[in-house]
Order: C-alpha cells, then structure tokens, then sequence
C-alpha cells in the first residue's frame, strides 16, 4: 500500500501559506480591471479599412428589375464588407438585357457600392454587343438605377463597317445609345469585297 503524494504536499503547502485577508484581494481585482479599460481609438488617427465580411469564389449573380432579369454575370472572386457595403469582384463578366439584345461587358477589377447601386470597373475592360460591337476602354463607371456607363479615358468601338475612337463616352443600356466626346475619331470601311 502507498499514499498518494499530492494530498500531502498540498496540505503541506496550504499549512506554510500565509493567510491572505478577502479584501485584499477583491481590492487587488478591482486594481486589475481598472487597468484593463478597451483602448479608444484616437480621433487623430484614421481607422484602418475594415476586412470583408466574405468571400466568395467562382459566383454567379443575377439581378432582377421587377419580374424581369436586367443583368446576369458571374466573378471569379467577389467579396462583401457589411459595415461599408463595398462589393469587389475579379475576372467579372456582366450580360445586360441577357433575353432580348444581349450586351456583354468584361473587367479584371470591379468595385462596387450597394447602397448607390453603381460601380467602378477598371483594368481593361471589353464590350461585346449585338451584329459584331465590339468596345475596349481603361475603365468605366456603371450606374445601376438608370442603366448608364460613363467613362473619360480612351475609348475604342468597333462594329461592322466602321470604327470609333473618342477621349470619354456615355453608353445608355435601356436605349442601347452611345454619346462620345472628346477627339472623336471615326472610320468608316465599305463593304468587303
């Protein structure tokens, strides 16, 4: 038989500790958390942007105008921050009008804001359109409440017989119109022979 070890040295521990009086200790406590306080951000400096709330790879997306789809897409990455309601996405494809005259635009970045329902595409970004339209632009600008892209960098057009360069443009997708400005350039090819 043998006597198990523990017991014995903390009695033996307990028997040599001086006494420690209650409110000591609740004094003790409250000195901690006391110093414990949250930090406070100081207002001279910035806050440091949030991290996303989520991301997401290989997203589809759809969005409706009443009962109809006014644009189908898909990204390769997207993420979402909550507490600005930013959405970004990578390697996006985005179809307008995708049952009736369908107008495709493609960006490597975009940016976007739900709360204004707009967003900043940049990095190169391709049109393809009905009859063989084809567009190149730096970046744009897209509107979702009226349906509106803008951009003030180069823009390039293409179509079948001619071809259209300008420093900025307006494209309507509701009324599928184009408005260019800014050095406008056009060529105008005849039929192939």
């Amino acid at each position: 038989m043998g006597l198990d070890a523990p017991p014995l040295e903390d009695a033996a521990v307990n028997a040599s500790a001086p006494s420690v009086p209650p409110e000591a200790v609740i004094a003790a406590l409250a000195i901690a958390l006391a110093a414990c306080t949250p930090d406070r951000p100081n207002p001279a400096t910035p806050p440091e942007p949030s991290r996303p709330q989520a991301t997401l790879h290989g997203v589809r997306m759809r969005i409706y105008r009443g009962d109809e789809v006014a644009m189908v897409g898909r990204a390769a990455r997207l993420t979402f921050n909550r507490s600005t309601r930013e959405v970004t996405a990578e390697e996006s494809l985005l179809q307008f009008h995708p049952r009736s005259r369908p107008v495709e635009v493609r960006a490597p970045q975009l940016r976007g804001d739900l709360d204004a329902r707009g967003a900043d595409l940049s990095g190169g970004v391709r049109l393809r359109g009905p009859e063989g339209l084809t567009g190149e632009t730096p970046a744009a600008h897209f509107d979702g409440p009226t349906m509106v892209a803008t951009g003030a960098e180069k823009v390039t057009l293409r179509g079948p017989g001619y071809a259209v360069q300008a420093g900025a443009f307006r494209l309507d997708f509701n009324d599928e119109a184009f408005d260019f400005d800014g050095a406008v350039a056009t060529d105008l090819q005849g039929p192939k022979p």
